[in-house]
């Protein structure tokens, strides 16, 4: 019966441990959407908590869907190092362009005047090969600044 005992024990503290950790698994950026008017375009800056790079960028727009032929895969299924993150001056996408801070951790973002996108989502993987993506947008169509929290 003790063996029983500590075989649950045991077996429930390991899932209470994961749970525990499940919170850090997650990047969190700031803001998580930066808001600016694809009829003017702008700069913005997102910082995130632990060192990131872009590996991906999903245009959206409320009347299309489809957005599958649209999306940019930046490494494609290549992890890059270090090294070779760091050598990519901006990253350019449906008129924007996003650079990275050497040490992975500051996004800033630049957006053409009229856009035609009304929002980007930035999708991104850890520097150290973690396989959890993690995302910020940029909004730019006003109508939607409300669905997006910072």
């Amino acid at each position: 019966m003790k063996k029983i005992l500590f075989i649950l024990f045991a077996a429930l503290a390991f899932v209470a441990c994961k749970k525990e950790t499940y919170g850090d698994m997650f990047v969190r950026y700031s803001p998580q959407a930066i808001k600016l008017d694809r009829a003017v375009g702008g700069n913005a800056v997102v910082t995130a908590d632990i060192e990131t790079f872009p590996a991906y960028i999903v245009p959206h727009k409320i009347d299309d869907k489809s957005v599958s032929e649209n999306i940019i895969f930046l490494w494609e299924k290549h992890l890059p190092t270090a090294e070779e993150i760091r050598s990519v001056g901006k990253y350019e996408a449906h008129g924007c362009k996003i650079s990275l801070s050497d040490d992975f951790k500051q996004y800033t973002i630049e957006v053409e005047k009229d856009c035609e996108w009304d929002y980007l989502e930035v999708c991104t993987k850890w520097v150290d090969g973690y396989p959890v993506p993690s995302v910020f947008y940029i909004v730019l169509n006003p109508e939607l600044y409300d669905e997006f929290r910072e």
